[in-house]
């Protein structure tokens, strides 16, 4: 989140990171990937959306679903690694380490980024599709997931790609 208020004492916009605790369901995930909240509960303990609940599409993550990534999900990114069926700790908005990648080209500060199926945030973009970070750091020709500092917003993004 970004904060535009009053900030008492600091200069400029101030950077807010949102971490939570979840589950990880469908698979084990590694710190910097990408992840997508079980809104449609699509894995089988997931029952409900409701608040705090252990079956909730609101406490369990998957990798993300083409559906989840064009804007029917909330998306997070794993701050350490979490296995399948435990308990771990991602960012939803804030600035942190996740993956990118970029079949071609270098990734620079301010570039817009999308969350992939692939547990990664792209730096080719097609049009229409929801940004959900800016790059903070230059990653030269990263055409293999590579760990990058991003300003990410799970919840909101940051609008939609028009090229």
């Amino acid at each position: 989140m970004i904060f535009t208020g009053k900030a008492h004492g600091r200069l400029g916009l101030a950077v807010i990171n949102e971490d939570t605790t979840i589950i990880m369901r469908g698979g084990n995930a590694e710190a910097g990937d990408v992840l997508q909240f079980d809104l449609a509960q699509t894995n089988g303990n997931v029952t409900n959306n409701v608040p705090g609940h252990q079956s909730s599409g609101l406490v369990n993550v998957i990798a993300p679903t083409a559906g989840g990534v064009a804007g029917g999900s909330f998306l997070c990114f794993a701050l350490a690694a979490i296995n399948q069926d435990e308990a771990g700790l991602v960012r939803l908005t804030g600035i942190g380490s996740a993956f990118c990648i970029r079949a071609s080209g270098s990734i620079s500060p301010g570039d817009k980024l999308v969350a992939t199926t692939s547990k990664n945030l792209d730096g080719i973009l097609a049009d229409g599709e929801r940004i959900m970070a800016i790059a903070q750091e230059t990653v030269t020709t990263p055409t293999s997931r590579t760990l990058a500092v991003v300003l990410f917003d799970g919840i909101r993004g940051f609008g939609t790609n028009c090229t």
